[in-house]
């Protein structure tokens, strides 16, 4: 039986752009030829505040990102709805604590 896996993308998205999807489209086409059923894709968007604060760029809301995810997630192949925005992203500095965390 194939093993059950998740994609999880945390970062800025500042902005988010079509390459973002594109790299998670491969990522779980790569994974599903090596018999990986791959179950979601998630997008998480670091806090704004980080990033101005850690890095000292500007940055789009957190509210503006994750809304610009959301549409950018609707363009994601089937099946409809494997790939989303998962707004809690804002409350982690990483996919590592964030993961770690949920």
């Amino acid at each position: 039986p194939a093993k059950d896996a998740f994609l999880l993308c945390h970062g800025s998205f500042n902005p988010v752009h079509r390459h973002h999807v594109e790299i998670m489209i491969q990522a779980r086409t790569r994974l599903q030829e090596a018999g990986y059923n791959v179950f979601a894709g998630i997008l998480a968007p670091t806090n704004r505040s980080h990033m101005v604060s850690w890095k000292g760029i500007a940055a789009v809301a957190d509210v503006h990102r994750i809304e610009a995810l959301r549409l950018a997630c609707r363009e994601a192949s089937e099946p409809e709805g494997w790939l989303y925005c998962d707004d809690r992203g804002v409350q982690y500095g990483s996919g590592y604590k964030m993961i770690s965390k949920l």
